[in-house]
């Protein structure tokens, strides 16, 4: 049942984001993934203040390899979530799994580095995610930066740092 708006002349249904949320949830189930994430835009496009189905559509595109996609839903919901970290180092690995370290890099530096304080733990978390992702010279960049800005008191990041140097020393 739909009633037109007077002042637009449209339907308020029109404006409803339920029904392509359904469908979008319907499709996931029935492993239609494809047909989720276009349902998930149409509910964004409706409601584009909902970081929920952001988060729901980037995780699809993951899940059938669109990494591409994934890393630019995750850079928007980054953006909409008043600039959560997460996001931006879901992004990141988006980015390695895509097999483009200087991209996962930028992705990392911008979630835990830039316009913060230099803190050893940063850079320490940093260079652990890209070992993870066997991106050693980069991680050794972002360890020894941790290095250097580590009181004596606190090298409890220095066990990447050794971990990184052991690991790029015998590859």
């Amino acid at each position: 049942h739909t009633r037109s708006d007077p002042a637009s002349g449209r339907s308020r249904c029109a404006r409803d984001a339920r029904p392509p949320l359904i469908l979008a949830r319907i499709q996931t189930h029935f492993e239609d993934l494809t047909a989720a994430i276009a349902a998930y835009e149409k509910a964004s496009a409706i409601r584009p203040e909902r970081t929920d189905l952001l988060e729901a559509r980037a995780g699809l595109e993951a899940r059938l390899m669109r990494f591409n996609d994934a890393a630019e839903t995750y850079a928007k919901l980054y953006e909409m979530a008043y600039r959560n970290p997460l996001w931006m180092k879901r992004a990141a690995e988006m980015r390695a799994r895509e097999g483009k370290p200087a991209e996962a890099v930028a992705a990392l530096q911008k979630a835990l580095i830039d316009g913060k304080p230099a803190r050893a733990t940063a850079f320490f978390e940093v260079a652990q995610s890209l070992e993870s992702w066997g991106m050693l010279t980069q991680a050794r960049e972002f360890a020894e930066k941790g290095v250097e800005l580590c009181a004596p008191d606190e090298l409890a990041g220095a066990s990447v740092y050794a971990r990184v140097m052991a690991r790029q020393r015998f590859n």
